[in-house]
Formats: C-alpha cells, sequence, structure tokens
C-alpha cells in the first residue's frame, strides 16, 4: 500500500461488512435452488445463465434498496417472481412457495473458509466492526 493509501485510511476507526455473499454463501446457492426448483417443473435450463442473472447490476441494486420492515415476505416474493420471469418463465403461488420454503429449510449459511482470520485481523488492528444487511 503506497503513503497516500496508508494516510487515507488513517482516520478509519470502523469497517462495516454485509453478509451474504461477502462473510457468508450459502449452501446450496440461490443460483442451484433456482435450478432445482424449476426443473422440477420442466423448465431445464443452465445453473450458469441463473447465476449470470443473480449476479447483474439491476438484481443487485433490487436488493440492496430498502424496504418496509415487516414486509421482507413480500419483497423477497416479488424479487424471486421477477427472476423467474426474466429466466423466461411464468412464475405461480406454488412455484414461489416453493422458493420461499426452500431458502427458509434448505439453505445453510456458511463462512467462507478467511471469513474469520480476517475479522480477527480487523479487529486485532484495533477497528471497530458491524454487519449491514438486508437479510431476513
Amino acid at each position: 500500500m503506497g503513503d497516500g493509501a496508508r494516510g487515507a485510511l488513517e482516520d478509519v476507526t470502523h469497517v462495516f461488512l454485509d453478509v451474504g455473499g461477502t462473510m457468508l454463501y450459502s449452501d446450496p446457492s440461490a443460483a442451484e435452488l433456482f435450478h432445482r426448483i424449476l426443473a422440477a417443473r420442466g423448465h431445464v435450463m443452465e445453473r450458469e445463465r441463473i447465476a449470470r442473472l443473480l449476479r447483474t447490476p439491476e438484481t443487485i441494486v433490487t436488493l440492496i434498496r430498502p424496504f418496509p420492515a415487516g414486509r421482507e415476505g413480500e419483497f423477497f416474493r416479488a424479487m424471486n417472481a421477477r427472476v423467474i420471469e426474466h429466466l423466461g418463465v411464468e412464475p405461480d403461488d406454488d412455484m414461489l412457495d416453493d422458493i420461499h420454503a426452500q431458502f427458509s429449510k434448505v439453505v445453510a449459511w456458511k463462512p467462507y473458509p478467511e471469513t474469520l482470520a480476517i475479522l480477527k485481523d480487523l479487529r486485532k488492528s484495533g477497528f471497530r466492526l458491524g454487519v449491514i444487511s438486508n437479510a431476513s
């Protein structure tokens, strides 16, 4: 790190981190869940196509925008419906219920291998740590 960068960080006291995709990953991934649910209904498509859609700037911006407390279920249901529509499939209530159930009951959130070491290093360096997340 150059001297200019070091000087710019001198006054930094806090580091805020997101959870999903930053400190933890979902197992199975969102792309895998969508793939399974669509394939079970006869809509077979490549996992990478789904993963690409989930990484688009439009999807990411939609996921990070604020939404009213207590309405997380509605927000994620609408988001999932849009993902399915962008994949060229008409979502129905049964499909959206299945997606919700899979994310609620099947997904395990696991730390990336380096997460704990990085958090410890940041704390050891004197930073105060915080989490800001849109996860329910």
